[in-house]
């Protein structure tokens, strides 16, 4: 069963004004949380439409119980003008978590968590696609894996961990959580390994978003989200790091500068303490949301 708790969920639902038979589009369904909810507001008269590229999270996801119709889809949820099109409906509301769902850092044995370091370096969210981060670190030139460590991870020591790599890859390929693991710290100051934040944090993140083309997926879902939204529709988004909710700030004035949207968030929504001390992965989530006017 699915460990996953949705992410200011309630904060969605009120500024959307979420209503019976509304359809709703859920970008990220993971374990279904989002779209549970959602379901029991909009009714049997309302419609769900989610996708994700884990076709685990889809079974977890059929485990729960909606009011709605539902249909789920396999697949990326930058294709939200293409499933609109083809199912020849609009969205009242789409929304996409950008964060890792709690059930595959916790039940899934794919190396996206620290806690074994024997888990394969996988990384993917979909199996069938061919690219792990195991690969990346196993093939890709150093300049690149370096750039990707800064670039989506925002890690200082970029330079010395992709250095290293290639060293440590000349004697023996990375398959482990763990041997990744032993890299940054071999690349890293004594003094960065005591910091609260576990030392390879940001690498993780890194080689999760280059394995899945996670920051592609984003743009593109914003660059075609407001073709499949009504007029009247909205678009919120929940990320959890100032990279990722860069991109959707920049990419929000634009759709206001070329009238198609009105922001209704001008600074994000974050977490209430007391979510923040219920559900701890909360704490670093940021909303954003636009209502389409054309």
């Amino acid at each position: 069963m699915t460990q996953h708790i949705p992410v200011l969920l309630q904060e969605i639902i009120d500024n959307v004004g979420l209503k019976p038979g509304m359809v709703v589009f859920d970008g990220t369904l993971g374990g279904g949380g989002y779209s549970e909810t959602f379901s029991q507001i909009i009714g049997k008269d309302g419609l769900i439409v989610a996708t994700d590229l884990d076709e685990k999270a889809i079974e977890r996801a059929n485990e729960r119980t909606y009011e709605s119709r539902t249909n789920f889809v396999h697949g990326s949820y930058a294709r939200i003008a293409e499933i609109a099109q083809e199912q020849n409906i609009q969205f009242d509301l789409a929304v996409v978590d950008l964060g890792l769902s709690s059930d595959q850092l916790d039940l899934e044995k794919r190396g996206f968590s620290f806690k074994d370091p024997t888990q394969p370096l996988d990384m993917r969210f979909d199996e069938t696609s061919d690219l792990t981060a195991a690969d990346i670190l196993n093939t890709w030139s150093e300049e690149n894996i370096a750039d990707i460590i800064y670039g989506f991870g925002g890690e200082r020591f970029s330079r010395a961990i992709a250095r290293n790599a290639i060293l440590a890859r000349a004697e023996k390929d990375f398959k482990t959580v763990g041997e990744l693991i032993q890299l940054v710290e071999n690349s890293t100051p004594y003094s960065y390994q005591k910091k609260k934040t576990h030392p390879a944090t940001k690498t993780f993140q890194a080689l999760r978003i280059a394995t899945n083309s996670e920051w592609k997926h984003i743009q593109d879902f914003l660059d075609l989200a407001p073709q499949a939204v009504k007029k009247g529709g909205y678009i919120a988004v929940v990320s959890f790091h100032s990279g990722e909710d860069r991109v959707v700030k920049q990419h929000f004035k634009k759709l206001r500068t070329e009238g198609i949207g009105e922001i209704i968030t001008k600074k994000p929504i974050t977490p209430t303490e007391e979510e923040i001390t219920s559900n701890r992965r909360s704490r670093s989530a940021l909303l954003r949301i636009i209502k389409i006017i054309t």
